[in-house]
């Protein structure tokens, strides 16, 4: 049933990094270049560019050879002629909206998406789809110029992410195309943010071993979703990966001090997490510890874990090959 790590994961988020999901602007930014040269049009922070394991666009999965720093807008000139990789002096609608949302500090992606999809026509007055160097850069009516005047990030507005001890509300506002389903890039994306892991290489690699362990449990059917109901019922999705990131917190960030992780390391009812872990505030009260198995924890070899699957039956969980399997180890006792 264990499947290995999947393949990077995609976002839709222009604004972010397709690697970390922060937010591009702020940071040294790069596009991707194939061998012949040419740009697949997204843009990730530099740092991660040498992150990735293999040379693919985490957007589109396109492989790149080599990556090219994109200027600053404070060096006008240098950052159009980056932006237009095919040196036509023109650039289209995604090409400007995917480098000033991945250059531009003081302008909100939310907003600014919404207004060019409404106004765009006042750049391209031929209505070909492009628009030039002056139709961007020109002060005052320049595309730039109101994108800052009108655009502005909103202040106070508390927008933190639910914790995820909070199911139902947790789901909710990540389910963001209001689907009432996420598909496995989803809830990736989600703890990643929740938990602030995109700078922590490290932890964002535990979070993808954890979802794939426990993803074909959950998803029964394959069709690649979980729904509300699977996700914020008692044994569910999100009461599993509790659990479960508590554990993988402990064997990651621990195993020079820590004993042999157990099954008993998944009941938080009588400990919390240090605060200086990533996965700090996975687990907070008693109602995200899943309810002991029916057999003592001590009857299962060190590293493995008994979990419920939504239908009720019993699973267990190798935390240290990162396998699921219907049976028992062999050394179980009943």
């Amino acid at each position: 049933m264990y499947q290995p790590p999947s393949a990077p994961v995609i976002t839709l988020k222009k604004h972010e990094c397709g690697n970390c999901f922060e937010p591009l602007a702020g940071e040294e930014v790069v596009t991707l270049l194939q061998m012949n040269g040419k740009s697949c049009g997204h843009y990730i922070h530099k740092r991660c560019a040498y992150q990735l394991n293999d040379k693919r666009c985490p957007h589109c999965q396109i492989r790149f050879e080599q990556v090219d720093t994109l200027p600053s807008l404070s060096k006008p000139d240098a950052w159009f002629a980056a932006v237009d990789v095919n040196n036509d002096g023109w650039l289209s609608y995604d090409e400007v909206t995917n480098a000033l949302l991945a250059t531009c500090t003081d302008v909100d992606p939310e907003r600014f998406k919404s207004s060019m999809q409404n106004l765009w026509h006042r750049w391209d007055l031929n209505g070909d789809g492009r628009i030039t160097y002056d139709e961007i850069f020109n002060e005052p009516d320049g595309l730039l110029a109101y994108a800052r005047a009108y655009c502005c990030p909103q202040k106070f507005i508390n927008n933190e992410s639910p914790q995820l001890n909070h199911r139902p509300e947790w789901f909710n506002y990540w389910d963001e195309d209001h689907s009432e389903s996420l598909d496995k890039a989803e809830v990736y994306r989600a703890l990643i943010k929740t938990f602030n892991l995109g700078r922590d290489a490290e932890a964002m690699r535990t979070m993808q071993e954890c979802i794939d362990c426990v993803w074909p449990i959950f998803d029964a059917d394959g069709n690649g979703t979980i729904s509300f109901e699977e996700f914020t019922m008692t044994d569910g999705l999100g009461q599993t990966l509790s659990a479960n990131l508590q554990h993988m917190e402990q064997k990651h960030k621990g195993d020079s001090k820590m004993p042999t992780p157990t099954a008993q390391v998944v009941n938080t009812t009588t400990s919390s997490p240090s605060d200086n872990l990533p996965f700090a505030s996975v687990v907070t009260d008693n109602t995200s510890a899943l309810p002991s198995p029916p057999d003592p924890p001590s009857s299962l070899p060190p590293g493995w874990q008994q979990l419920r699957a939504p239908d009720g039956r019993s699973y267990y969980v190798d935390h240290t090959t990162q396998t699921t399997h219907w049976e028992p180890p062999p050394s179980y006792s009943l």
